[in-house]
């Protein structure tokens, strides 16, 4: 029975599968229904030029928008998914007078078509506001961000009314809004502020702004007179490196002034200007300044400027003529040049055709070189005054030079030949003359073929080189590629040969942005390698675009590199001025006949020592003498200099953080002498200017004496040398034996360097050092330093050490003896003969130090 009712329960089962049966659409299956939505505008309002209508699913995703116009206000979303709820919301773009409407929800039936929905725009702004200042009295102009949810990116930004206002016109959901000011000098951008936005109940939302964290400029305008006068109403302007963002004030009546900028690492460039309303007037304004932070900390500085008094221009005045028994004015022309001796400027003029006088107007006072050139170097002599000192302001009359006549009579031939060190002739190069009297100039010649050359000079004793150029592949040879001859009236000295040696290595150099950094394009200047030991024997050139190839002999260098030669307005159009210091490769190993590539990095320039020169015991400043400053950075291992303002004392040496070495010289004609030492100046990590005084004192006594021999004669060309407190000095004694030191009022030992060469066969033995007291109002004694014959003598043997080589031919060995206030020498030719000893004359009842060294 079980078994037939369990047959029948089966058999209709498997008729019930064989039947159809009815089809029911399941809810969120897509079965192509659209939904058509209507835009109306606003009541009372025009319908926008588009409107975007969003639809998305209630629950998310499925999101869809489309565009309609005043025209086509009707949008049609297909393929949505039946039995759900959509949320559809138009939205018309910012500033267009209309609104979002209010969201509108929809659920799509089961079965056929969804109704047909409308939404009107709205009137009222579902978010608007003002944007604050800090304070919230007030509003202020300038943007405002729309940030997603997160508050991570920006979707659009909006800008607001004069008064701060805003109006934003934005789908229903969740932003950030963040405002930005128009004024960034004293405000920064508000923090983002969460916001729902829900077209139905429109809200009123103010972004505070923060108020900016300034760093404060502050300082004084003066004149550079002695008082300074305050300087009213000049400009002071700060404009932010790399950007357009400036501030500027003007000074007050007491030439104060104030500016306030962010408080965050940057770098601003200060600059003073003049204008009509500026007083004084007709002043000149100070170079800008550079100012940089290097924190976010609030930091006030102090910068002072002083301005520049018109002072009369400078000239250097004179006549030409040509000497005779009745003097002349040149019948051919004849120019005058005048050569800066450290800024290489130049300016030249010519002469009155009608009575010599030539007045040349100069840039700025200085030491000068004056050349004065005659058309024809065949008729005249030129003349050569190699140091003028010219003061700013003034007019420096040269009174009358007076032209040589060339007269074939009377002139005297200087030849000879230029060889390498391998006797090979030299042609090509230029060969010149200086006769030693008055500097006077001869003709410069360049060398034949077969490496000779004839000068043709007056009667005289003439200095005669040769004169490598940049470019030339020599280099000097010891001292033979000098000499010095005299010639009389008619005479021919045919004998001279000069000596210089083929550069036949190359010093291939790349210089970078620091240690590891880029090449340096930007980087142009001067170089010059000095062979070591032989001071004779160097090489020079310019370099740009941050490489050069220089010239030499194998050997070992000392490499100065230099970059920004002379003054800023002469520089390239690709070269940057200021912006590196010096570097010194002191060893160099230039290998024989090849290329030696080296890579030195240059240290940029960060800070600007400021240096006044100061009298220490007056306690005031000296203005009106200008000099030069001199800076070596130990660890840089770089060094700097700069001129030293005739007008106001003041330089400025670019340098850059860490400690510095400063020495400083000031124009002798002053009656001033820096003080020692060396200046230890550290300059700070992220500041950039440093102020020092630099200490003279007046050379207010002279100091006289005489240098004898043990017999009472006077004897010539000996150091004698003053060391005390607060100064120093050296002198040569002239022929007489007579020397002059300059010494401020102090104490001094004075003792002479030496024996000098020149008494190196004698055996004597040092002047006895002197105390020297110099007091104020009191005249300074004379001095007598009298060279001693010892009672004593030191002698002994002489030999190589077994790290000498053998066979190195005779040389000379200098002994010294040395003891408190007593020095002696004498030269021995090596190696000696059997039995030959070396003698020094001593004193007795005193310790000795003998030394010697090898030549």
């Amino acid at each position: 029975m079980i078994r037939y009712r369990l047959l029948h329960i089966l058999l209709l089962c498997s008729l019930l599968l064989t039947l159809p049966l009815p089809v029911v659409a399941a809810p969120g299956v897509t079965s192509g229904v659209d939904l058509t939505v209507t835009v109306t505008a606003s009541p009372g309002g025009a319908f926008p030029a588009q409107v975007t209508v969003y639809l998305a699913l209630a629950t998310g995703g499925g999101e869809q928008q489309k565009v309609v116009t005043p025209a086509a206000p009707t949008a049609v979303f297909t393929d949505l998914y039946r039995n759900r709820i959509y949320k559809i919301q138009a939205v018309p773009g910012q500033s267009t007078g209309a609104f979002p409407s209010a969201m509108a929800s929809v659920l799509t039936p089961a079965f056929g078509t969804p109704e047909p929905q409308s939404l009107q725009l709205g009137d009222t702004p579902p978010i608007s506001g003002h944007i604050m200042k800090p304070d919230l009295s007030t509003a202020a102009p300038g943007r405002v961000d729309v940030l997603n949810a997160t508050c991570t990116q920006v979707l659009f930004s909006t800008g607001t009314s004069s008064q701060g206002y805003y109006e934003l016109s934005l789908r229903d959901g969740a932003y950030c809004l963040r405002a930005r000011p128009e004024d960034t000098v004293n405000y920064e951008d508000s923090a983002p502020k969460p916001v729902l936005s829900n077209a139905a109940a429109p809200q009123i939302i103010d972004l505070p702004l923060k108020a900016r964290s300034m760093n404060t400029i502050r300082g004084r305008a003066v004149t550079d007179e002695q008082p300074p006068r305050p300087v009213k109403d000049a400009r002071i302007v700060a404009q932010k490196l790399d950007a357009s963002e400036a501030v500027s004030t003007t000074t007050d009546a007491e030439g104060h002034y104030s500016l306030q900028v962010p408080a965050k690492p940057a770098t601003w460039m200060l600059s003073a200007e003049v204008d009509a309303k500026t007083s004084p007037g007709g002043l000149k304004a100070p170079l800008p300044r550079q100012v940089t932070f290097t924190t976010s900390d609030v930091i006030t500085v102090t910068r002072d400027f002083t301005f520049t008094l018109p002072v009369a221009e400078t000239h250097i005045v004179g006549t030409v003529l040509v000497t005779d028994t009745v003097p002349f004015v040149p019948t051919i022309p004849v120019t005058v040049t005048a050569i800066n001796l450290i800024t290489f400027q130049r300016a030249s003029t010519a002469i009155d055709p009608d009575n010599g006088s030539f007045d040349l107007s100069v840039p700025g006072g200085g030491l000068y070189q004056i050349l004065v050139v005659p058309a024809d170097l065949l008729r005249y002599l030129p003349i050569n005054l190699p140091q003028v000192l010219v003061s700013k302001g003034e007019t420096k009359d040269l009174g009358t030079l007076y032209l040589i006549p060339t007269a074939v009579g009377n002139m005297a031939t200087i030849s000879g030949r230029v060889l390498t060190t391998e006797d090979e002739p030299v042609a090509g190069v230029r060969v010149h003359g200086l006769r030693l009297t008055d500097k006077a100039p001869a003709l410069p010649v360049i060398t034949r073929e077969d490496g000779s050359f004839t000068l043709l000079v007056p009667p005289g004793t003439w200095w005669v080189a040769v004169a490598l150029q940049e470019g030339d592949p020599y280099m000097p040879y010891r001292l033979r590629w000098q000499t010095v001859v005299t010639v009389g009236a008619h005479e021919t000295v045919d004998d001279v040969e000069l000596r210089v040696r083929a550069a036949n290595a190359t010093i291939h150099a790349v210089l970078t942005e620091g240690e590891g950094g880029n090449q340096a394009a930007d980087a142009c200047g001067a170089l010059a390698a000095y062979k070591k030991g032989e001071p004779g024997v160097y090489n020079f050139g310019t370099f740009s675009h941050g490489s050069f190839d220089l010239p030499v002999i194998p050997g070992t260098y000392r490499l100065e590199v230099v970059p920004e030669p002379g003054l800023q307005e002469n520089l390239p159009e690709d070269c940057a001025g200021g912006k590196y210091l010096p570097a010194t490769v002191a060893n160099l190993e230039v290998t024989a006949s090849g290329v030696t590539t080296v890579t030195i990095p240059l240290q940029s320039s960060l800070a600007t020592i400021h240096g006044q020169l100061w009298d220490r015991f007056q306690d005031r400043a000296v203005t009106g003498w200008g000099g030069m400053m001199f800076g070596w950075s130990p660890t840089l291992k770089t060094w700097s200099a700069a001129r030293i303002d005739e007008t106001t004392g003041r330089g400025d040496l670019r340098a850059s953080p860490g400690d510095w070495l400063l020495s400083f010289r000031i124009d002798p004609a002053s009656g001033y002498r820096p003080l020692p030492p060396a200046l230890n100046v550290t300059v700070p990590a992220g500041q950039t200017d440093v102020d020092v005084q630099l200490p003279v004192a007046l050379l207010n006594t002279p100091v006289q004496g005489r240098v004898l021999d043990p017999d009472g004669n006077p004897v010539q060309w000996v150091i004698v040398q003053a060391l005390g407190v607060p100064g120093a000095d050296t002198a040569v004694t002239d022929k007489t034996g007579a020397f002059t030191l300059a010494l401020p009022i102090g104490a001094y030992m004075v003792e002479v360097l030496g024996p000098a060469e020149v008494l190196s066969d004698h055996d004597w033995i040092s002047p006895a050092p002197q105390k020297l007291v110099l007091l104020p109002d009191t005249p300074a004694p004379e001095l007598t330093l009298q060279y001693r014959r010892g009672d004593a003598d030191i002698h002994g043997t002489l030999v190589f050490s077994s790290t000498v080589a053998s066979g190195q031919g005779d040389r000379r060995a200098l002994l010294t003896a040395t003891s408190f206030g007593a020095r002696s020498k004498t030269w021995v030719n090596m190696p000696l003969a059997p039995g030959q000893e070396y003698h020094l004359p001593a004193l007795q009842g005193r310790d000795w130090w003998v030394a010697a060294s090898y030549w």
